[in-house]
């Protein structure tokens, strides 16, 4: 049961690569003179996948490499970071936190991430939205965690006591926040 739980996890943040940056390389792409037709036929994407770039902001992320390559890397701030966040975990179906591993966190962001002032910003933003972020290592891979303040209060003291428990038999390191607790 816990490791299809952990398994579970795992598939998720895996389905989450699409790039928070389409939507901005798209709008750096045609500020530079290229059409949508263009950025389309350089990319390999059909035209109407370069609209809903443009629209959603999100991509598959091979492709939106592509264009990055063409164009050159944008900023994602730390705003942008949180909503993506935040609407990819009410996406999620809100059972299970959404998780992301940092490795596609950082395609994203870039070396932003590795500074403590960018992550803090982006975990201050979740919790005034209503959300917490937390991050779990397991087998070398960092995975950060979303989960609601409601679905937290949901959860009944007894289990949360067996989640901590079975998060750390099944992670290497267990640091869901600075004073390494979860749950008040």
């Amino acid at each position: 049961m816990v490791m299809r739980q952990t398994n579970r996890t795992e598939d998720t943040a895996k389905r989450n690569r699409a790039s928070l940056q389409a939507g901005a390389l798209v709008e750096k792409a045609l500020s530079s003179g290229m059409t949508l037709p263009e950025i389309a036929e350089k990319t390999g994407a059909g035209l109407s996948t370069v609209q809903r770039w443009r629209s959603t902001g999100k991509g598959e992320s091979i492709l939106v490499r592509k264009l990055e390559r063409l164009i050159g890397a944008v900023e994602v701030t730390p705003e942008e970071l949180t909503c993506y966040l935040a609407e990819e975990y009410i996406k999620s179906g809100k059972d299970q936190p959404f998780a992301i591993f940092d490795s596609d966190l950082y395609r994203v962001v870039g070396p932003l991430l590795d500074t403590n002032n960018y992550l803090e910003e982006v975990r201050k933003n979740l919790r005034l939205r209503g959300y917490e972020l937390f991050q779990t290592r397991k087998n070398g891979k960092v995975l950060y965690h979303i989960i609601s303040f409601a679905r937290i209060r949901g959860i009944t003291k007894d289990h949360v006591r067996d989640m901590k428990v079975r998060w750390r038999e099944n992670a290497d390191d267990f640091s869901p926040d600075d004073n390494g607790e979860l749950f008040d």
